[in-house]
């Protein structure tokens, strides 16, 4: 007869920390494949057998546990464990079943590839509920799944940066191509891979921004002397849409990312596992946005040189 596997055990009891419903882990009659099952009852081709799960350490441990999300940080709770399995911090996990919103079911695994929005599920349920599976080849080692949450959210790490350290954090991440950023003090915090999904989401909230600092650049080499044709144009629109005065348009500039920097901070927020203060957080982006991203009058910035 099947068993919890001991690791999931663990995440058995911390459920009454985060006040979630335990929905069970050995599998009932409705079961008749995968991680729920113990490996002595299933067929050697089930897909639960397969790759990193061999050597089976325990062919008696069922080892997946579906988890209720019926607690307030549940869904938070979900996009930080994607995060942390996408960045190798928590390993050994075999799939992972469930949704982000409560509606859209989705599905992560090797195969399926750990993108931050994983697949489309092709199953049934688990909208109010989520599935994780560890690998059989450890169903001893404690996987970390709920450890430091409680039901309002992530307790786990006491040096949470401040919004200065996260606005810079982000400006920084974003002006650069995501996987080659690199992150000394961050990576202390836990905090650069938990960016690569939020300045993603950041870097659509300010797209709306790119034309006018195009068109900036473009101005700013007018006044140098590089006036290419092909900008030309582009370059009398906005003179005529600003007055005619580039340092007006320098200012409509520097509004639209003062008007950007709220939904930004939202965005990082949602991904990021501590309490943020958000309004802290707009207030720190809304001042480092404007320096990085906007140059000195008769300078054009590297990343928005005209061709």
């Amino acid at each position: 007869m099947a068993h919890e596997a001991p690791a999931l055990v663990i995440e058995k009891k911390r459920l009454s920390v985060v006040k979630a419903r335990f929905l069970g882990i050995v599998g009932d009659a409705a079961h008749s494949f995968g991680y729920h099952l113990a490996a002595a009852d299933l067929p050697s081709d089930d897909y639960s057998l397969q790759g990193a799960n061999q050597p089976v350490a325990d062919d008696g441990a069922a080892c997946a546990i579906d988890i209720g999300m019926d607690w307030p940080a549940s869904r938070r709770w979900l996009r930080w464990l994607i995060a942390e399995i996408r960045a190798d911090r928590i390993k050994g996990i075999g799939e992972v079943i469930g949704s982000y919103d409560g509606k859209r079911v989705r599905y992560w695994s090797d195969g399926s590839g750990w993108g931050r929005d994983g697949v489309e599920y092709q199953g049934s349920g688990h909208d109010s509920w989520t599935h994780v599976a560890i690998y059989r080849n450890d169903t001893t080692t404690d996987r970390g799944l709920l450890k430091g949450w409680t039901p309002d959210g992530y307790e786990g790490d006491d040096d949470m940066p401040t919004a200065k350290e996260i606005a810079k954090a982000v400006v920084d991440y974003t002006w650069r191509k995501p996987k080659q950023a690199t992150y000394s003090d961050a990576e202390d915090w836990r905090l650069a891979t938990r960016l690569d999904s939020a300045c993603n989401n950041s870097i659509a909230a300010y797209n709306n921004t790119k034309e006018i600092l195009a068109a900036q650049a473009a101005i700013l080499a007018k006044l140098e002397g590089k006036d290419p044709s092909a900008t030309r144009e582009m370059i009398g629109e906005q003179l005529r849409r600003s007055g005619s005065d580039p340092a007006d348009h320098r200012g409509e500039l520097l509004d639209a990312l003062a008007a950007a920097a709220p939904r930004i901070a939202e965005d990082v927020a949602r991904e990021l596992p501590g309490d943020v203060d958000v309004e802290a957080l707009a207030a720190a982006l809304a001042e480092a946005l404007p320096r990085r991203l906007a140059p000195a009058r008769g300078t054009v910035p590297a990343q928005a040189k005209p061709e």
